[in-house]
């Protein structure tokens, strides 16, 4: 089992999150940018909408695993910056990427 930062507004392994419409996932991004209390910008969201067809496609061609995970919005724990997209795994050696 791989263990997914807190500090993070969304995470999902790539097999689960192939199959969210761009709506649905625009929509978990503001949900949870809330309860963390963050309000998103008009910009990000634009960000949010643009780019998640782009990184489905993306997560596609580069045959990841279905098992692998995606985390969004990665809270840096030192200056208060996100990072806006990682992913986590596990190599051919099962060692934790």
């Amino acid at each position: 089992m791989i263990t997914i930062p807190d500090n993070v507004l969304f995470a999902s392994p790539l097999g689960e999150i192939s199959r969210l419409d761009r709506n649905d996932f625009v929509l978990i991004m503001e949900t949870r940018s809330q309860e963390f209390g963050i309000i998103p910008t008009q910009s990000e969201v634009c960000s949010w909408k643009a780019n998640y067809e782009a990184l489905k496609v993306l997560f596609c061609k580069c045959k990841l695993p279905d098992d692998a995970y995606v985390a969004f919005e990665y809270k840096v724990p030192v200056g208060g910056g996100r990072i806006d997209c990682m992913l986590f795994g596990r190599g051919k050696d099962t060692q934790s990427n």
